[in-house]
């Protein structure tokens, strides 16, 4: 039960955060040209709203999960639905969660002019920043803590996650070679290819790293679960 009100209450503070994002935003409060000509432009080709879409997505599908738990009937459905919220959870969700975290508040607190230059906080609110780069880890967190998640193949689960980015990074590359405008502010500052190229493999790399990582995490917590499964049905034996 304490699950299923977890789930709704993240589902409803992200389509509350999607809906401001989407109708509230007052791009007039602002005469900045990153704002008009980037943020207002290509705001949806931001990896922070990619990664929050593909949150909202997941817990919407563990609502549905909780919801057909409550029929012992529905246990087809059930696993089909699980399978998928393992999927998209695995190879999607912790590592495109884990670096967005990481990564945005590691650059905000070198120079926040490297990813959210301050002119955007005439139209974007602290709240928001928030709700999309720090709710999202705690929300990870709490998900890992409360639910375990079957990993698939390695080479499937890092193959999907290879095609998510693929794909990104022909929108983000598009907007600069049809519009010259770089999404993120620290592709103008790195002002070589050579360093774009560099940073961009690093950021591929993390990624990769954290799909590893998040399959290690949940074994370890897997195994602790059997490890306190065992030592209670051992006590139950002695008494």
């Amino acid at each position: 039960m304490l699950n299923a009100l977890f789930h709704l209450l993240v589902s409803l503070h992200h389509a509350y955060v999607s809906f401001h994002l989407l109708t509230q935003i007052d791009f007039t409060k602002s005469d900045d040209d990153y704002v008009h000509n980037v943020l207002k432009k290509f705001k949806w080709r931001y990896f922070t709203c990619w990664n929050f879409a593909v949150q909202m997505v997941y817990f919407v599908i563990c609502l549905t999960e909780d919801v057909l738990r409550l029929s012992e009937r529905n246990a087809a459905p059930r696993e089909w639905v699980r399978r998928v919220k393992d999927f998209i959870f695995t190879s999607l969700f912790f590592p495109g969660t884990l670096f967005v975290s990481s990564m945005f508040w590691g650059l905000y607190m070198i120079d926040r002019e490297l990813v959210f230059p301050s002119a955007m906080d005439v139209v974007l609110p602290s709240w928001t920043n928030h709700s999309t780069h720090t709710v999202i880890i705690v929300a990870l967190v709490i998900e890992m803590r409360i639910t375990r998640h079957r990993y698939s193949k390695r080479s499937l689960g890092l193959a999907t996650l290879a095609l998510y980015l693929t794909v990104y990074d022909i929108l983000c590359l598009n907007a600069f070679l049809y519009d010259g405008a770089w999404i993120y502010p620290i592709y103008r500052v790195l002002d070589t290819w050579a360093l774009r190229m560099l940073f961009f493999a690093i950021c591929t790399g993390a990624i990769f790293s954290f799909y590893v990582l998040g399959e290690l995490l949940n074994s370890k917590l897997v195994a602790y679960e059997l490890e306190r499964i065992n030592e209670n049905l051992h006590t139950q034996k002695v008494c």
